[in-house]
């Protein structure tokens, strides 16, 4: 059977040679390599597999400041409320600022 391949091999044109001898490359590259792509393979599914859990991750990360990025809103809300109020009662900027934690400029523009 070698020599029947290698009198097929002697016997074919010079392009059809070519393309015999580009096939039986990457038949070599792929018996050679094959477990080297398998082991690749594997290890881009781990790292799949650990990015898939940090974007989890990450999302709840990102719904827990949201929600607290709305509770702050709301608190800012109720202090800019308190402070008009206390405001219009006629107590001082500096104080009411003390008292809200809003700025000084924020409570004299309310």
């Amino acid at each position: 059977k070698k020599m029947v391949n290698i009198l097929h091999y002697i016997g074919t044109d010079p392009e059809e040679r070519k393309k015999l001898d580009n096939e039986a490359y990457w038949l070599r590259y792929e018996a050679c390599n094959s477990g080297l792509v398998l082991e690749l393979q594997d290890k881009l599914l781990e790292k799949d597999r650990d990015i898939a859990e940090k974007d989890k991750y990450l999302a709840e990360k990102d719904k827990y400041l949201a929600e607290k990025d709305k509770d702050l809103a709301e608190a800012r809300r109720r202090n800019q409320n308190i402070a008009k109020e206390l405001k219009s009662d006629g107590m001082p900027p500096e104080k009411i600022s003390k008292l809200t934690g809003l700025p000084v400029e924020e409570i004299e523009s309310l």
